[in-house]
């Protein structure tokens, strides 16, 4: 072989393996939502009840909590209400009254919490997730 085709050949190899890692590296950095913590219950309860989760901690400055829950019956109720645990103050309300599942976006870092409330027989599943 000659050293031009071994000079060419050795240079397609680099520029192949600069060009992988390139597309891993940007790949690396791809931001994606991340799941924190999750939480879910399958009751009925006639006079209602309150549910206060334990903490969770957020990192970055964007999350979200995407929630789903099936009403089984007429006069059920499930509401979200977060709190930031550091502040010990109100944050978000959040109240399912036409969606049986959606998406409330938030920002800032901290430790935070939830009080859940709910009346007649619901089936409701919370996700607490990050963009990182």
């Amino acid at each position: 072989m000659k050293k031009e085709h071994i000079l060419i050949i050795v240079l397609i190899i680099f520029l192949v393996s600069v060009d992988l890692t390139w597309i891993m590296s940007s790949q690396l950095k791809e931001k994606r939502w991340v799941s924190v913590v999750t939480f879910q219950g399958e009751d009925y309860v006639q006079n209602g009840y309150r549910i206060t989760t334990g903490n969770f901690t957020i990192l970055g400055s964007e999350w979200r909590i995407r929630w789903q829950c099936q009403r089984l019956g007429n006069g059920s109720y499930f509401e979200i209400m977060v709190f930031n645990a550091d502040k010990n103050s109100f944050v978000k309300d959040i109240v399912p009254r036409y969606y049986l599942e959606d998406i409330s976006y938030l920002k800032g870092p901290g430790r935070f919490y939830f009080k859940i409330d709910v009346i007649g027989q619901v089936n409701w599943t919370i996700y607490v997730e990050e963009y990182k």
